[in-house]
């Protein structure tokens, strides 16, 4: 990073043609005199090549007064006419240079004479020099061109059409032209029309903007004669005008946009074109700015390109039914096709250009070198303008402002910042910005009305005023309405400099009535030309409207102000700057001379990370063009990128400039705080691997990846035997929808879900790949590095094979793979390689944060949870103490021990790793801090601790090593062997409490473990029946951490039954037991005695409403409701009884008619699994094979996955006559002879007493309703309650309960009008 930069010396801004004079002693006694319309030091530095030790003797403007200008050949002719002659090739040594402007004996003094007499001349218009003072201005307006230029291929776009013509002759024919904008594809692909003799070639684009372009670029170039252009308006006025022009031998270019081809009459309207096309006549289709809209969905389809959404637009109204373009060649044009690059349309053979903005610089370069005696606008690159690039980050009250926004979850984004009062244009308001303060002191910084110690007034700086730049500023905002608002704002308000300028509203809502018209490209540009020539200065605001495919040649700024992570539309907007803008002046008698009035342009954006990572894309983009692996030359690249578009900051008001190595560390350091997951989710997919089946069976075995880690196999444990399993929450009810036939498979929906099956496995892929890279101790640069030390480091080998990666595998996917998506690839891996070798120990978080989300099955713990049960461990510890993690993933535990207890037990701390990947994670811990890494288990894992095959020699092995302390987070669940679950899941059953078991019994002094919560201590989990009660009562139980909210320790988790620190002590002996109830930061500590068989109450609020409960139970000798809830599966009827038995069943919806003699309503899920909805169907009575009695009840069921609606969730209660029955969706609270019984139990289980009640426990069956009475006599003569009155005013004048203790109550569970639902 360069700091204290002199801006000066980059920026120069528009520059006046100048005549210059040098000696040099290579040439003694001459004087070189020349002309230069750049700036004369980058004249002379191109001269020092030829003449190292030259000294500038004169610089002087060549204009006689603002509008005329002169040349160097009349201070030539001057000097000759006053006796100073011209070198001959006599008067220099052999293999000097020769240049025809050295003149013998002149001085710097004769050189001003010179001068002096031409403006005395141009004065007195004697005619004895020539002077340059017309225009030569092209007309506006829709116009036929002349035939006037003489433009021929330069040599990149030779080598382009070469490869053109070399691809067609090998048959390819869906070609790729990637060049950047200003290359000049458009005359490139016309002159490849020529190369391939096409007669007919249609040229489609997404924008009309860019008609008149391809018009002149068809009409103009003499090397085109002989071609001609018809356009859509030319073809409604003569329908076979391309018939005619073919017959006359004409050579036809058609050009349509993608309006062209809408609506259902295209072919009447392009009969013509169909018919030909029909025939097999059309030679080419040339597909504009490609990525745009190109690939859209039904355009797509008329192109034949492909039929996925498009990249930037959809244009989803295009008809199926337009017939599709079948070219014989297809060439698709874009200068940022990189997303199209990751789709693999095209092989090497296909991509007939990819020329680079470095490429066109260098060329401009290389010119001017070896053409130092030509006039300098015969560059076919003049006029293309330097790119000055501004990152500044916001100003002071966007960044509170910001910041603000983001503390209360909002976007902190430019969007937001920049966002209307309303996007509406029928809101009056839409014309205001909602953050007008903040943009308004965000102008003015630029303006230099106002200080801001991050930006530079740039547009109140004396060289760019003086360079006449900043001449011409387009904006680019986030909606239509932030146009109207700037527009507003920038009218209203007072500015320095900003004030100056002419407001052009492209994009708003207040003009469209003129934008959108189909010529209001033309007009912007007529517009702005005028201003120009009047001496005006513009600013145009525009959200996306003339940022593809136009050009507006005047524009040179442009300020980014919205949000963009894409380098395709980031570039395509910000290289509208980079068209040439060049004036040519003509003398008298027909010479010209040409002014760049263009050589540099200004980005100014305000998202600086967002600069640099989009250059760094870019710049591995340029990569893969040279076919290198590994991206060793990144930061080559990069440093080339940054030498032509120098990026300017501003640091505490001093200006500083970009270097490589500050973008290749912003982008590592900006990785480095993201998870390894998380980085593997920046890498694309390449869908099209798939396609090749050795490929795809390697893919296929790979482990999913999901946002809350990979999906890695674990052994399946146990059956579903005993208790409860975990359930999941079934679909929500249909209400009065059908069903499909089960039978109908979607197809397109499972080829979309095994699509994302398979792009998630590949996303597992690359994380075993970035995790090699970052547990490896090699330098790991390229997909190449990692196969050569599997093959051939120990350490890789070991590595390789924990983490399952084989090594022909991958070098089948290396060899197949996307080249760009293999750079993006390559480049992480690179990078995290070396963040994983420059990790200190004191810097251990950043490898723990990296390793955090790893796998479904496995939570990671972060630091700072380690350490809240690490500090609840003794503090006297004896040196020799031995600790055993009993479930490893990353060694977090290790390093909160060492963190507590010091140096003192390095020595002493084991680890068994959860699975042979968390091996390596450890592993990764041990050697950064210095452990020794035979402490960590290798050849078995947590799993096997509960492997009743395994775990007798490891417990043996285990418990001669009497370790004083035992920790960790184990694994919650495993799935159950029997996966073919009626219910359409694959079940899952608790283990941890197996874990906490063999903690406890094998700890000489303590044991601190974190899982579930609630299932465990009101023994309603799967396994936790008698675990939970073992536990809670046990003497060596110390003390009881219950958090909740699982989320606050465990952010990206969801456990609903929250979080339970267990601290053990095995020398304690009473049965009372510390209890900490940590929410939101407020810890209230309670002490209990063992419960025996009560649940305890976990929130301590809930204390005295439940003991009046329990009194109220007590005094009417009832009983609680739990006792009586029907089995799930009380009429026998599975999640995939539909599926089996569809042709037994009949959808039904409320109204249908029923023969209640011989058939019954069922409620029951349309499909098993996840995918499943709760629809009513119509069987026949025997159907039901068990418990058919209950038919005839009335029944109150609930939904048997969230019966009890905790965390708000809907419980699904509704009331089931007695011609019904269910399946194991539901769960029966009550069966009742009668519907008014039924109604009364469906009033008590609503009030808010009764749902309240159902919070108290866990909602899985075994607990549902532990703590919600159960009347028992629901019938209207009952002696406890009116069931025709307010049943919660009864209930707290029953209980005792204060207003107060109601409104807990009620924030708790919500107020709710309940309608009945009865089926």
């Amino acid at each position: 990073m360069i700091e204290n930069i002199n801006l000066d010396s980059l920026i120069r801004g528009r520059v006046e043609p100048y005549i210059y004079a040098f000696e040099t002693n290579t040439v003694p006694n001459f004087l070189k005199v020349g002309d230069t319309y750049r700036p004369v030091e980058v004249r002379l530095d191109e001269w020092r090549k030829f003449y190292s030790d030259l000294k500038k003797k004169y610089e002087h403007i060549a204009k006689v007064d603002d509008n005329t200008y002169f040349r160097d050949y009349s201070v030539h002719d001057f000097l000759i006419q006053n006796g100073f002659r011209r070198i001959e090739k006599d008067d220099v040594k052999s293999g000097i240079y020769l240049s025809n402007e050295f003149f013998m004996n002149a001085k710097k003094e004769n050189v001003e004479e010179a001068i002096k007499d031409i403006q005395k001349s141009f004065e007195k218009k004697d005619n004895r020099y020539a002077f340059y003072d017309v225009e030569d201005n092209l007309p506006l307006g829709d116009f036929d061109f002349k035939r006037d230029a003489d433009w021929k291929p330069r040599e990149n776009q030779k080598v382009v059409i070469e490869n053109f013509s070399n691809a067609v002759k090998k048959v390819r024919n869906n070609l790729l032209m990637f060049a950047v904008m200003r290359f000049g594809k458009s005359f490139t692909s016309l002159c490849c029309a020529k190369a391939m003799k096409a007669k007919l070639t249609v040229v489609v684009c997404g924008k009309t903007a860019v008609r008149l372009e391809w018009k002149e670029n068809v009409q103009r170039p003499k090397i085109l004669d002989g071609f001609e252009f018809v356009d859509s308006d030319l073809m409604s006025r003569n329908p076979v005008v391309i018939s005619e022009k073919l017959a006359e031998g004409h050579s036809v270019v058609v050009f349509l946009t993608m309006q062209d081809l809408l609506g259902e009459d295209i072919k009447t309207r392009h009969a013509d074109l169909f018919n030909l096309n029909s025939q097999k006549k059309l030679d080419l289709l040339i597909i504009d700015e490609t990525h745009f809209g190109a690939r859209a969905e039904e355009f797509g389809k008329v192109l034949g390109t492909t039929e996925k959404k498009g990249y930037d637009e959809s244009f989803d109204d295009l008809e199926n039914q337009i017939k599709v373009f079948s070219p014989k060649v297809k060439l698709h044009l874009s200068g940022t096709p990189y997303r199209i690059l990751l789709d693999n349309e095209f092989e090497s053979d296909d991509i007939v250009g990819m020329v680079q903005y470095s490429d066109i610089i260098n060329e401009k370069e290389k010119w001017d070198k070896e053409n130092i005696e030509k006039d300098e606008w015969e560059n076919p690159y003049y006029g293309f303008p330097q790119m000055i690039r501004f990152a500044f980050n916001l100003n002071e009250s966007a960044k509170a402002k910001l910041a603000d926004l983001k503390n209360n979850d909002y976007a902190y984004d430019l969007d937001e910042l920049f966002s209307p009062e309303s996007t509406s244009k029928a809101d009056e308001k839409h014309n205001q910005f909602k953050y007008k303060d903040e943009v308004l002191d965000l102008l003015r910084a630029i303006d230099g009305s106002k200080e801001d110690e991050n930006i530079f007034s740039f547009l109140n700086y004396d060289k760019i005023k003086k360079g006449s730049m900043c001449r011409h500023i387009v904006m680019v905002l986030p909606y239509c309405a932030s146009c109207d608002a700037m527009e507003n704002l920038l009218k209203a308000e007072r500015f320095n400099n900003l004030n100056d300028y002419e407001v052009i509203n492209i994009a708003g809502f207040d003009s469209e009535r003129i934008m959108n018209k189909p010529d209001y490209a033309a007009r912007v540009k007529e517009k702005i030309e005028k201003f120009e020539s009047e001496g005006k200065k513009t600013i145009s605001l525009t959200v996306g409207k003339m940022l593809t495919g136009s050009t507006v040649k005047e524009w040179d700024t442009m300020i980014f102000l919205r949000n963009t992570s894409s380098p395709q539309d980031y570039d395509q907007a910000i290289f509208r700057l980079q068209s040439q803008y060049v004036k040519t002046i003509k003398s008298e008698d027909g010479k010209i001379i040409r002014q760049d009035m263009k050589p540099q342009t200004i980005l100014v954006d305000f998202d600086p990370v967002r600069m640099y990572t989009l250059q760094h894309k870019k710049s591995l983009i340029a990569n893969i063009n040279k076919s290198e692996r590994g991206n060793e030359v990144l930061e080559a690249k990069l440093k080339r990128e940054l030498e032509i578009a120098p990026i300017i900051f501003m640091n505490h008001s001093k200006l500083g400039m970009v270097e490589a190595q500050d973008i290749v560390d912003t982008i590592r350091n900006y990785n480095a705080n993201k998870s390894m997951m998380d980085e593997t989710f920046d890498i694309e997919i390449d869908q099209r691997i798939f396609e090749d089946e050795s490929i795809r069976s390697i893919i296929e075995k790979q482990p999913e990846v999901t946002a809350k880690g990979i999906k890695f196999d674990v052994s399946a444990y146990g059956s579903e035997d005993d208790g409860d399993d975990i359930d999941i929450p079934d679909a929500q009810t249909a209400g009065d929808s059908g069903t499909i036939n089960p039978e109908k498979k979607d197809n397109a929906q499972s080829e979309e879900d095994d699509a994302k099956a398979l792009a998630s496995k590949l996303q597992g892929y690359y994380f075993k790949l970035l995790l090699f890279a970052f547990i490896s101790e090699k330098d790991e640069k390229s997909v190449s590095d990692i196969i050569l030390n599997i093959e051939n480091d120990t350490d890789g080998k070991r590595i390789g094979k924990n983490l399952q990666i084989n090594v022909k595998e991958l070098k089948l996917v290396r060899d197949k793979i996307n080249p760009q998506i293999l750079s993006y690839l390559e480049d992480k891996i690179q990078n995290i390689n070396q963040l994983g070798k420059e990790i200190s120990p004191d810097k251990i978080g950043i490898a723990l944060k990296k390793m955090s989300r790893l796998s479904v099955s496995e939570v990671v713990t972060p630091n700072n949870v380690a350490m809240e049960l690490v500090n609840n461990l003794p503090d006297d510890i004896c040196a020799s103490d031995k600790f055993l993690d009993i479930a490893s993933k990353t060694g977090e535990f290790v390093n909160a021990l060492l963190q507590k207890y010091g140096e003192k037990i390095k020595k002493n701390v084991y680890s068994i790793p959860t699975s042979s990947v968390t091996y390596e994670c450890t592993r990764k811990i041990y050697k950064l801090l210095g452990l020794p890494v035979e402490h960590i288990y290798s050849d078995f894992t947590s799993y096997d601790l509960i492997d009743t095959t395994k775990n007798e020699e490891i417990l043996k092995e285990l418990k001669d090593m009497n370790f004083d302390t035992i920790v960790g987070n184990p694994p919650y669940q495993a799935e159950t062997e029997n996966k073919n679950s009626k219910s359409g899941q694959n079940p899952r059953t608790n283990i941890f409490q197996h874990f906490d078991i063999f903690a406890v019994e094998n700890s000489v002094k303590a044991s601190a473990l974190i899982f579930p919560a609630v299932r465990w201590i009101h023994r309603s989990g799967k396994g936790c029946k008698k675990f939970g009660y073992d536990l809670i009562n046990d003497t060596r139980l110390k003390k009881l951490i219950f958090h909740p909210d699982a989320t606050e320790l465990f952010t990206d988790t969801e456990i609903d039954d929250g979080i339970s620190i267990v601290i053990t002590n095995s020398t304690k002996k009473d049965n009372i037991f510390e209890f900490e109830y940590r929410k939101n930061d407020v810890i209230e500590k309670l002490e209990f005695e063992s419960p025996k068989e009560e649940l305890l109450v976990l929130n301590p609020s809930d204390i005295v409403i439940v003991n009046k409960i329990k009194r109220f139970v007590t005094k009417y000798d009832l009983k609680y409701l739990n006792e009586g809830i029907f089995s799930r599966t009380l009429f026998g009827i599975e999640s995939d009884f539909i599926e089996k038995n569809y042709i037994k069943a009949r959808p039904y919806k409320t109204g249908d008619k029923i023969n209640f003699e011989n058939e019954i309503k069922l409620l029951t899920n349309d499909k098993a699994g996840s995918a499943g909805r709760s629809c009513w169907f119509v069987v026949n009575k025997d159907t039901i094979k068990q418990n058919n009695n209950y038919i005839e009840k009335w029944q109150v069921v609930v939904s048997s996955a969230h019966g009890g609606g905790q965390h708000g969730r809907d419980n699904q209660i509704e009331i089931i006559d007695n011609h019904s029955a269910f399946g194991r969706s539901k769960v029966a609270l009550k069966s009742f002879d009668t519907e008014e019984e039924a109604k009364n139990f469906f009033k008590y289980a609503n009030s808010v007493f009764v749902r309240y009640a159902f919070l108290m426990s866990d909602e899985a069956l075994s607990s549902l309703g532990m703590f919600v009475p159960d009347l028992t006599d629901y019938t209207n003569t009952n002696s406890i309650i009116d069931f025709e009155k307010n049943i919660d005013s009864q209930i707290l004048d029953l209980l005792h309960i204060s207003s107060t203790e109601f409104k807990y109550m009620v924030s708790l569970v919500g107020d709710k009008n309940i309608e009945e639902k009865t089926a």
